[in-house]
C-alpha cells in the first residue's frame, strides 16, 4: 500500500503541474490579448483626437488672401472681425477696379 499511496501521490502532483501550466498559458493568452486590446484602443483613440485637433486647428486660421496664399489668424472679436472684412474689401476694390 505504501507504494501505491506513493504513485497516487506522484500522479496527483504531475496533475497539479499540468493544470497549473494549463492556467499559466491560459494567463499569458488573455494578458497578450488584453495588452493587444489597449494598445488598438490607444491607437484608434491617438487618431480620433487627431482629427479633432486638426479640425479645431483649421477653424482658428482663415484664409485672407487667395492670391498671395496668406494666412491670417481668427479673429477672437467682432471689432477685429469687421476690421479683416474691410481690409478685405478694399482690397478687393482696390485690385479689381484696375481689371
Amino acid at each position: 500500500m505504501i507504494s501505491f499511496d506513493s504513485d497516487e501521490a506522484k500522479k496527483n502532483k504531475e496533475f497539479e503541474v499540468k493544470v497549473l501550466n494549463f492556467i499559466m498559458i491560459h494567463r499569458k493568452r488573455k494578458l497578450i490579448l488584453l495588452t493587444r486590446v489597449i494598445i488598438m484602443i490607444v491607437i484608434i483613440l491617438a487618431i480620433f483626437l487627431l482629427k479633432i485637433y486638426r479640425h479645431l486647428h483649421e477653424d482658428d486660421i482663415v484664409h485672407f488672401k487667395n492670391e498671395s496664399k496668406e494666412f491670417k489668424k481668427k479673429p477672437e472679436n467682432s471689432i477685429e472681425s469687421t476690421v479683416l472684412y474691410r481690409e478685405r474689401e478694399v482690397y478687393d476694390y482696390i485690385f479689381r477696379s484696375n481689371d
